[in-house]
């Protein structure tokens, strides 16, 4: 009975793994209602996240056309 749960286990953890490796988590840059501007003075680097519907504030500009960053690890500048 041991002898089965171990192998159990081991199958278990050998045919999960490639699922666990295949899935990964990406992290967004603003939350849900929110949008991605960037700093006028420093572009490749200075963001902050406006609600939907507002202008972003002084100092700040929309990202062009189809470079809003969804995700962080997204490089658009």
């Amino acid at each position: 009975m041991a002898r089965t749960r171990i192998v159990v286990l081991i199958l278990v953890a050998a045919l999960g793994r490639p699922v666990l490796v295949s899935c990964r988590f990406r992290e967004r840059v603003c939350h849900v209602g929110e949008y991605a501007a960037r700093s006028i003075a420093y572009p490749r680097t200075g963001r902050l996240c406006v609600p939907t519907g507002q202008p972003p504030p002084a100092g700040y500009e929309n990202f062009p056309a189809g470079s809003t960053p969804t995700y962080v690890d997204q490089d658009h500048g």
